[in-house]
């Protein structure tokens, strides 16, 4: 009898593990499955993002105490980018056909006319994706948390890989919030960037015309 009540225990113990281990499987299963899905659905909603050339958003950069905001104009290879910061404000205007840039000095009337082959370390070349490699999909599935949540008055999904938190609008996969942090020289330093103000194919040629200088300083290089 107490044979067969030892068996009957340990029988238990066995169906009792072999439960815990099906239901955090599934658990598991579940988890991955929903974030790939979420990452899935970001990705298909920026699938028509890629190659757009019209387009228009603004930012709000908070590094530390300095704050800088940002309006950015983009269409078929010009770009038209104006900079209030708590130091300065100024414009960049640049045409990738004739690789004219045009630097401006709101406040002091100064402009420099200079030929730029490249540009990539301060003008943007695309609208900011998720990912661009056709494995994205599956390595944030791993390797980053994700949430739903609302962020500045936008359903967005949240995606959090190591020190880099980034919101993308559920319903158009556009960035609205990217939030990030560095250590420097022991000292860590946070940075939160706001996108707002999106525009897709709205803007006209007139709106990245070459900037009238009438009244600049002009600097040739």
């Amino acid at each position: 009898m107490d044979e067969t009540k030892k068996s009957h225990k340990v029988r238990n113990i066995i169906l009792i593990v072999f439960a815990i281990i099906l239901v955090v499987i599934l658990a598991v299963g579940i988890y991955y499955g929903r974030n790939y899905f979420i990452i899935g659905d970001i990705l298909s909603k920026q699938a028509s993002l890629k190659n757009c050339t019209n387009y228009s958003f603004t930012t709000e950069d908070t590094a530390g105490e300095s704050t800088q905001n940002v309006d950015y104009k983009i269409k078929d290879g010009k770009q038209l980018l104006t900079i209030h910061s708590d130091e300065a404000n100024y414009e960049m205007w640049y045409n990738s056909q004739t690789k004219e840039l045009i630097s401006i000095s709101l406040d002091a009337k100064f402009a420099t006319v200079s030929t730029v082959e490249d540009t990539n370390s301060f003008i943007i070349t695309s609208i900011p994706l998720i990912a661009s490699d056709d494995d994205a999909q599956w390595n944030l599935t791993f390797s980053a948390g994700i949430d739903s949540v609302k962020m500045n008055e936008v359903d967005c999904y949240k995606l959090q890989v190591d020190e880099t938190t980034q919101y993308y609008a559920k319903e158009s996969g556009l960035l609205i919030r990217s939030e990030s942090s560095s250590i420097i020289d022991g000292v860590k330093y946070d940075s939160i960037i706001n996108f707002k103000n999106w525009q897709i194919n709205s803007l006209t040629d007139d709106d990245l015309n070459r900037p009238d200088l009438s009244g600049y300083t002009i600097s040739n290089i």
